[in-house]
């Protein structure tokens, strides 16, 4: 009995789901996006957490120069006063994307902890060994290797294990299938989506996507009965995933509402839906906490104390929402610009795979459409609707699960479009990762003209600053708030600001992608091995 558990773990480690874990987390730890708004105020939270037990970032906003003679330039952290009144003559911060408390004269990031809290652990551990390695945490290399490094233990984690549950779950819904086609299913989602690139951020979206399709994975799980059934501990567990969602990103909880209603029609007795609503209570709590904790109200949201810039007037719901446009639904879809088909055309799938769920699988192929619909409207009501520095739709990101869900069925029965489609997505969503995610809105089309000429090693304009390809390219730090701030655009700190690990042996090079290059393909390789393709009976599959 004692080598009993030691011959499971040696035989979950050649299981399918342990090379796509791997596969997923390596491909997103391999690179680094660099600073910007959204993540430096994150970033600055964590810090302030670990090493303050403070949530307000008051502290860790603001980067100096230390000049010496002789020496090279080193970063200075300066702190700003613990009751900081908004004055012209402030210091410039690493970010506007925060909120202030006017009673108290605190600042915090303008989005919701989830995506904080996520990242704690990580970090924590981080800061202990460096502390005992007596390394100073505030100078430019340790603070964006640290960045770096709680990215990959926070969003990347989240998004390979999120990988994990859409194998296990396509598995589950599509039983009739051979282990292949789900796995086809989820590296197109893994690597040919804008999950991919956005599992590099330091941003919501990516752990959203994880955990409600956790949630709805252990409600569908409950509602079919599979394997030695826990109902309770299952549904509970599920609403804790769907309330920590919310905790991480406020829009969720539309989507919790949808699984809620899902569970409430699908699962019996129907009073087992108190399970679930019973489980999102804590982080519920939670967020009521940080709320009267930051402003002293348990009820407000963060952005009701954001700045100004990020306002459309009274007259939208929170200041940023308005009916739907119908111009930017379409856009969301198609536009070179921000198109979710353009930049992951092996979605374009979905739509017969759905058809294909149409009979024995309705009930989640109406959660699934529902939930791409709400996101898809809810993001075309919004003031930026197109993100910001983005590539992509990035708010669809969430969705993503959902509408990858039916790939493995349109791999069984058209493998001969599906695999070239994936193979194309995963191509385009690999260079996007390379180059440069966070392309600015005022792009019109960032793939011809911002991507490829950087890739070619090209100089062009970004926000009315020069930068130069081919790879790694943001010009923004973790401790700066705009491009070449402190460091000179020619000067190593710049050019570490962002980067890929094969860059450690070829820096500015396209021969530093053989590496994470490498990693893809022997990886999905892998994950291929180990799956069984026993050829699957059309007769079997949904016309």
């Amino acid at each position: 009995m004692p080598k009993a558990a030691p011959a499971r773990f040696a035989a979950l480690l050649r299981t399918p789901e342990a090379a796509l874990f791997t596969l997923l987390f390596v491909t997103h730890a391999a690179f680094f996006q660099g600073g910007g708004w959204n993540q430096n105020s994150r970033f600055n939270q964590v810090r302030s957490v670990v090493e303050s037990g403070n949530p307000a970032i008051n502290r860790f906003m603001v980067f100096t120069l230390e000049r010496r003679a002789g020496d090279a330039p080193r970063l200075r952290r300066q702190p700003l006063p613990d009751r900081l009144i908004l004055r012209p003559d402030l210091p410039m911060p690493n970010s506007f994307d925060v909120s202030y408390d006017r009673t108290r004269g605190r600042m915090f990031p303008n989005k919701p902890p989830g995506t904080t809290f996520l990242a704690l652990p990580g970090y924590f551990l981080i800061r202990h060994i460096e502390r005992l390695l007596g390394v100073d945490v505030d100078d430019w290399w340790p603070l964006t290797v640290n960045a770096w490094l709680t990215s990959a233990l926070s969003v990347g984690l989240l998004g390979a294990i999120g990988g994990v549950v859409f194998f296990r779950l396509s598995r589950r819904m599509f039983p009739e299938l051979a282990d292949g086609f789900h796995a086809a299913a989820a590296l197109s989602l893994g690597l040919g989506t804008l999950m991919l690139p956005f599992a590099t951020l330091f941003f919501d979206h990516v752990p959203v996507a994880a955990l409600l399709l956790a949630s709805f994975c252990l409600m569908y799980l409950v509602r079919e009965q599979v394997t030695p059934i826990r109902p309770r501990p299952r549904l509970l567990f599920a609403g804790l995933l769907a309330g920590t969602a919310v905790v991480t990103n406020y829009a969720a909880v539309l989507i919790v509402a949808l699984l809620g209603l899902y569970g409430l029609l699908t699962l019996r007795p129907r009073g087992r839906i108190a399970w679930f609503v019973l489980g999102g209570l804590g982080p519920a709590a939670l967020l009521c906490g940080y709320h009267w904790a930051c402003f002293g109200d348990p009820w407000t949201i963060v952005n009701k104390h954001q700045a100004a810039m990020f306002q459309s007037g009274e007259d939208h719901f929170l200041g940023v929402f308005s009916l739907p446009d119908p111009l930017v639904l379409l856009k969301l879809l198609c536009s070179p610009h921000r198109g979710l088909l353009i930049f992951c055309p092996v979605l374009i799938l979905a739509a017969h795979g759905f058809w294909m769920m149409r009979t024995r699988r309705r009930a989640e192929m109406l959660l699934c459409l529902a939930v791409f619909a709400t996101l898809w409207l809810m993001n075309a009501a919004f003031n930026g609707w197109h993100g910001g520095h983005s590539t992509g739709p990035r708010y669809l990101i969430p969705a993503l699960p959902f509408l990858a869900l039916p790939l493995a069925l349109v791999f069984a029965r058209l493998k001969w479009l599906a695999a070239p489609l994936a193979v194309v997505s995963a191509a385009i969503m690999f260079f996007v990762t390379a180059v440069d995610v966070q392309v600015s809105s005022r792009v019109p089309n960032p793939i011809i003209d911002h991507l490829l000429p950087l890739a070619a090693g090209k100089t062009i304009a970004v926000d009315e600053v020069n930068v130069r390809g081919p790879v790694s390219i943001n010009p923004v730090g973790v401790y700066e708030l705009s491009a070449f701030r402190m460091f000179p655009p020619d000067s190593p700190q710049a050019r570490w600001n962002s980067f890929n690990v094969g860059e450690f042996l070829w820096p500015d090079r396209l021969w530093s992608l053989v590496v994470p290059g490498a990693i893809v393909l022997a990886g999905a390789g892998m994950v291929f091995r180990r799956c069984a393709w026993r050829k699957a009976s059309h007769a079997s599959l949904p016309r």
